[in-house]
């Protein structure tokens, strides 16, 4: 009976160490890009950025050479984050995402250049 009890206890204890090895390791969490493609030409007045985010609490998206001065954040729709872009400038533009997990982590990706054009080729 007390071998029983001994096995039952180190049992229990092995699950606590197990979930708190689980809660402290560091998750797969990944982000990427997308669309648009690389170098892609971007001439509608408006493209929805498609982020894919693994274990995300929330992603945000920021695009330099445009009028967006700060990260901006995204909506999550249909398994992935979206940024609706408007009001973009001619030109090449560089996009940035980062997610953010529960635990509190900065997940990010290698940044995104393409050329914005307006319909007429400009």
């Amino acid at each position: 009976m007390i071998k029983k009890l001994k096995n039952l206890m180190q049992g229990v204890r092995n699950k606590k160490e197990t979930k708190a090895m689980s809660a402290t390791t560091p998750t797969k969490a990944r982000v990427t890009i997308d669309y648009p493609q690389a170098g892609e030409v971007v001439t509608a007045p408006s493209y929805s950025i498609r982020i894919a985010a693994i274990e995300a609490a929330k992603v945000e998206v920021f695009i330099d050479g445009g009028i967006l001065a700060a990260w901006q954040p995204c909506r999550f729709s249909a398994d992935y984050w979206w940024y609706d872009w408007s009001g973009y400038l001619p030109g090449k533009h560089r996009i940035k995402v980062q997610a953010h997990t529960e635990d509190g982590r900065i997940v990010t990706c290698q940044p995104r250049l393409l050329v914005a054009s307006t319909p007429n080729g400009n």
